[in-house]
């Protein structure tokens, strides 16, 4: 898995941190998860670190931009 997930409960804040190699389906079933966690929690921060990702390249900045869009939606619906 090229990516973990941390709570920390006293902030309200999901964190996901990938590293090594991932792909849009990585990304999705991540995102799904932070999700989950932060409606079981009632939390509405998610902090995601994509510093040691290695498989973006300029050619995906549009996938990026369209994954924090649809944490929006996940955490948020109706209101994006």
């Amino acid at each position: 898995m090229p990516y973990k997930i941390d709570v920390m409960d006293e902030k309200g804040i999901v964190k996901l941190k990938f590293s090594g190699e991932s792909d849009s389906e990585e990304h999705k079933r991540s995102r799904e998860y932070a999700v989950n966690l932060c409606r079981e929690r009632g939390f509405v921060k998610v902090l995601v670190n994509m510093t040691d990702q290695e498989s973006f390249m300029s050619g995906e900045t549009l996938e990026l931009y369209v994954f924090g869009k649809e944490f929006a939606k996940g955490l948020f619906p109706g209101g994006t």
